[in-house]
C-alpha cells in the first residue's frame, strides 16, 4: 500500500504540517527545519538567482543533517 503522503501532490507540505502540529517539541523542530529546507529549495528551483547561494546551500546541508539526526532519535 502506498502511504498517504506519497499519493499527494503536496506530499512534503503534508509531512511538514504533520510534524508541525505534533505535541512533541522534537517533531515541531523537525518541521521548522523542513520548512526552511523547502523554502531554500523553492528559491533555488524557481528564482533566476539566489543571493548568497553558497551560504544558503551550507545552511540547507546543516538543516538536513539536523533533520536526519532528530528523525533517528524518534520512537
Amino acid at each position: 500500500m502506498i502511504p498517504l503522503c506519497a499519493r499527494r501532490k503536496d506530499g512534503h507540505v503534508y509531512v511538514w504540517k504533520q510534524y508541525e502540529s505534533s505535541p512533541q517539541p522534537e517533531r515541531r523542530q523537525i518541521a521548522h527545519w523542513g520548512w526552511r529546507l523547502r523554502q531554500a529549495r523553492m528559491s533555488a528551483d524557481y528564482k533566476d538567482s539566489v543571493p548568497g547561494l553558497p551560504s544558503v546551500a551550507s545552511k540547507a546541508l546543516l538543516d538536513s543533517g539536523c533533520v536526519f539526526r532528530c528523525l533517528a532519535k524518534l520512537e
